[in-house]
């Protein structure tokens, strides 16, 4: 059942421009990623992938459609920002007991699956496991899962893989879209008691910025993002702003010395260099280096 996927990632560097070559216009819209598939990505950050198991294929045909649920993030044959390809699956015996009387078997099955990851200039890999629990009669000829169950568990493996490919990705977004429009605030995840939907806290306010002249403060907790509330996905849509077109409008539900309001946020295009290299304020006002 063990399953190998050789992949090659190629990522060289862009050609340098001639003299009367005009730029490349910046990238706008979601983020193209191409999903591993046998054969040539025609000059793609995927370059060749050769496929040698179905059910491997499997977990990577669910990655593909798991990333395609995300508006920001749309899936490509080639020519992608990023590149996503299984590279190994296996399943093997994570444990086995028998029942006090003798009669049945309790066999749990451990799925892995793992994949390259990439953007132009960074690469990492991602992986997970999956536990599958399976009661045979004893004496029974077969004590292995069917192929239907092997491929549901792949499918359970592959979405997943998706939500830690996404989890990769989003950090890097500002690299891939430098020009796109933002807010100009930093925030971190806050779980309260390991529950989803405490909100974002405000870290830093860039000085200038949008979240500025909308009254954003250090310290503030975000609550609601027009009219999402769920931690995890006001996070994503944090991050996925710069996809967005400038001149957005987002209304933010901010809380505040237990008192809740609504402000509106209008989202700028990049700073100019000279604004870059302004440090954010801390809470007692004073400049702050990011580093």
């Amino acid at each position: 059942m063990n399953a190998t996927l050789i992949l090659l990632v190629a990522l060289s560097a862009p050609p340098a421009s001639m003299p009367n070559q005009p730029l490349r216009p910046p990238a706008r819209g979601p983020i193209a990623v191409e999903i591993g598939n046998p054969g040539d990505s025609h000059d793609g950050l995927l370059d060749m992938l050769l496929a040698v198991d179905d059910d491997t294929l499997v977990a990577e045909r669910e990655l593909a459609d798991a990333l395609s649920d995300r508006p920001w993030l749309r899936v490509v044959a080639d020519r992608g920002e990023a590149a996503v390809a299984v590279s190994r699956g296996r399943r093997s015996i994570s444990s086995r007991s028998r029942s006090k009387d003798g009669k049945r078997t309790t066999i749990t099955f451990r799925y892995f699956v793992s994949a390259g990851i990439a953007v132009r200039g960074d690469r990492d890999s991602i992986e997970v496991e999956t536990l599958v629990s399976h009661t045979y009669a004893e004496g029974s000829g077969r004590m292995y899962p069917t192929r239907s169950e092997d491929r549901d568990a792949f499918r359970r493996a592959g979405r997943e893989l998706a939500g830690k490919a996404r989890a990769w990705l989003l950090p890097r977004i500002a690299a891939l879209r430098p020009d796109g429009p933002d807010a100009g605030f930093r925030h971190r995840t806050r779980f309260r008691f390991l529950l989803k939907g405490d909100g974002l806290e405000v870290t830093d306010v860039m000085p200038g910025s949008p979240a500025e002249s909308a009254g954003l403060r250090v310290g503030d907790r975000i609550r609601r993002i027009d009219r999402e509330d769920g931690t995890v996905q006001m996070d994503e849509r944090v991050c996925t702003w710069r996809l967005e077109p400038p001149g957005t409008r987002v209304e933010l539900e901010i809380e505040r010395d237990r008192q809740r309001e609504v402000v509106a946020v209008v989202l700028e295009g990049a700073p100019a260099p000279d604004e870059r290299r302004r440090p954010p304020v801390r809470r007692d006002g004073a400049a702050r280096n990011p580093r």
